[in-house]
């Protein structure tokens, strides 16, 4: 993937970044559509991934889960893709459920892992009564939908119980996606260049005001993925991790670092942010 600075000044074959609504947004060949999805997981063995979760392992996300999902209460992941973190916290003894809007998806989870609960749905008019899940899990999904997340967010809050938490992660506008933002070109309408619309790159503080205005309240912000932040954002990262003299013993360190480097670094460099949100007390949206 060709680095940000480059992008700017001549868009890549398949993807670049323009300033979009006031935000930093990629714009690629595909949209984020169903049909988007359900060809990116058709190339993945679904059946090896969801059995290398058996074991419950839950890599970058074992704090965030761990202190905040609660096992008494039903938790659902809107937006399961291949039914990873379904497996992984079901091993764990939580009361976990998938959903997703591809059928196809879906399906192939069934096939491999029958004892999953998982169905297709629509994460802007969930199939549940209010205040039903005490946990709720949206893994890069929000940032999908040129009109914003606050359909989703309001959405999130009527189905979420008044003791749970939701953990809602977007793609971060790190330090310097910021920069970009800042020299960006405008993109007009929902194409530029013939790209479609995919994400947008929210701030910090962005992205809590959205939360806020939904009816809810952040008690921890989370920042990871620092070791794609890194490797997308900056040339240096991205030539030395497909260097031949950085070899994996090396690159495996690395990204074990990454997975563990200190707040402050994540918080420049780090790919998403992962927030956790309960409902504002006596809020009416």
């Amino acid at each position: 993937m060709v680095g940000l600075s480059n992008a700017i000044k001549r868009p890549a074959v398949d993807h670049a970044f323009y300033k979009f609504n006031g935000r930093l947004a990629m714009f690629q060949r595909s949209s984020a559509d169903k049909e988007h999805w359900e060809g990116r997981w058709s190339k993945n063995n679904v059946g090896h991934i969801l059995d290398s979760y058996r074991s419950g392992r839950l890599d970058e996300f074992e704090g965030m889960f761990t202190r905040h999902l609660p096992k008494e209460l039903p938790v659902l992941e809107a937006g399961c893709g291949m039914g990873q973190w379904v497996m992984a916290l079901s091993a764990r003894g939580y009361r976990v459920e998938g959903l997703d809007y591809a059928e196809r998806a879906i399906q192939r989870i069934r096939e491999h892992a029958p004892e999953l609960k998982v169905r297709t749905g629509d994460i802007y008019k969930l199939d549940a009564p209010d205040e039903t899940y005490g946990g709720y899990i949206s893994i890069g999904l929000f940032e999908h939908n040129p009109a914003g997340p606050r359909a989703a967010l309001l959405e999130t809050r009527r189905v979420l119980h008044s003791e749970g938490v939701a953990l809602i992660s977007v793609p971060y506008l790190n330090r310097r996606r910021s920069r970009l933002l800042e020299r960006g070109l405008s993109a007009n309408g929902s194409a530029a260049d013939g790209l479609a619309f995919y994400q947008y790159y929210f701030s910090l503080a962005e992205f809590q005001r959205h939360i806020e205005e939904a009816g809810l309240t952040v008690v921890e912000c989370y920042p990871y993925g620092l070791h794609t932040g890194l490797t997308r954002d900056s040339r240096f990262w991205q030539r030395l991790s497909k260097s031949p003299l950085f070899v994996w013993p090396l690159q495996y360190r690395f990204i074990r670092w990454c997975a563990n480097a200190p707040g402050w670094i994540r918080f420049r460099a780090a790919h998403m942010l992962m927030f956790a949100c309960r409902r504002a007390d006596g809020v009416r949206c």
